[in-house]
Parts: C-alpha cells; sequence; structure tokens
C-alpha cells in the first residue's frame, strides 16, 4: 500500500483478514484496508484493473478457491501480480514459522 501510495496512486484499497493488519495501515496512513477472507468472501466481479497477491497463497489451506475470487475481482483484461515461494528444496524453519502451507 505503501509503494502504491508513493507511486501517486489515488483509488486503492487493501485486504486482510487480520484487524491487526488494518489497524496497522491505518495508523500508518496507508489507505483502506477491508477485512475479509479471500478464500470465502466474494469481493465483487469486475471491481479492478490491479490486483497484487504478494506472498499469499502459501498461507492459506483452500489456495484454488481464492485464486477463484481474485480472478473474479479482476476487471477484464485487467492485471494480476502474483508471487509465492518457488522450491520446495529451500524450505526451512522461517517457513514453518510464517506459516506457510506450500
Amino acid at each position: 500500500l505503501r509503494m502504491l501510495q508513493e507511486m501517486g496512486f489515488e483509488n486503492y484499497q487493501g485486504l486482510d483478514i487480520s484487524i491487526e493488519a488494518q489497524r496497522f495501515c491505518h495508523d500508518k496512513g496507508l489507505g483502506k484496508v477491508v477485512i475479509s477472507d479471500i478464500q470465502t468472501d466474494n469481493v465483487g466481479a469486475n471491481r479492478f484493473d490491479l490486483i497484487l497477491a504478494t506472498d499469499v497463497l502459501e498461507h492459506l489451506e483452500m489456495d484454488g478457491k481464492a485464486l477463484e475470487n481474485i480472478l473474479c475481482a479482476l476487471k477484464h483484461q485487467g492485471t494480476l501480480l502474483l508471487t509465492v515461494p518457488c522450491f520446495k528444496i529451500l524450505w526451512g524453519p522461517q517457513d514453518i514459522v510464517a506459516h506457510h502451507l506450500r
């Protein structure tokens, strides 16, 4: 959110399951953060030109359903920037601490 703000974007929002994350972003002046679970909540169809999902899916039990909801929320010809950890051989104790499922 800070990066989007610094780049001059004005119409953006975050989504997180955590009220603590929402409070943190509010306290830092980072913009609106909606409380929602992307695995189970449909955030609306064709709403966003760009969706950033950086290091999210590896934490979710229902990653496929989350991806369906993300793609539904993306406008036609919108852009999805998605990142996940890549190589299982690099799996280590920090992944367990970070609650990575895969």
